[in-house]
């Protein structure tokens, strides 16, 4: 059975996307100086919890090169594969938004696809998560 956070991802699918309201904001309120601690306040993120747990389940890179049509429908179907395989899934984005951040996968920047350090960046991101499959 899949996890508690496949669950939570899975709720939070919807076509709807969010409005950017960050000029608006910081124009009446200017950003902290302290940057991140209002973002993350816990002292562990918990992105980093996939390296505390010792298990065998299999995790999915999944490498993104355009920006997607219906990023709802795209989560779906990721959610659906890592339940059906009890799987974690990893995104690999050269894009600096790719929409599937606000369902709450984990989304890592690569270095430009057309770039020579492209092969490199893949093969970082494959050993700290421990992929044992890039898509």
């Amino acid at each position: 059975m899949a996890d508690q956070r496949l669950f939570e991802i899975i709720g939070r699918i919807t076509p709807q996307a969010p409005e950017d309201m960050d000029d608006l904001v910081y124009a009446l309120r200017p950003r902290p100086v302290r940057t991140g601690a209002d973002i993350l306040p816990t002292p562990e993120p918990p992105a980093m919890s996939h390296e505390t747990q010792e298990d065998a389940r299999v995790t999915i890179g999944i490498r993104l090169c355009s920006p997607l049509p219906d990023a709802a429908d795209y989560a779906m179907r990721l959610a659906a594969l890592a339940a059906e395989r009890d799987a974690d899934i990893v995104i690999l984005s050269a894009l600096d938004y790719c929409g599937l951040e606000r369902f709450g996968f984990r989304v890592e920047r690569v270095v430009s696809e057309s770039g020579q350090l492209a092969p490199q960046s893949y093969d970082d991101l494959r050993q700290f998560w421990k992929l044992d499959l890039i898509l």
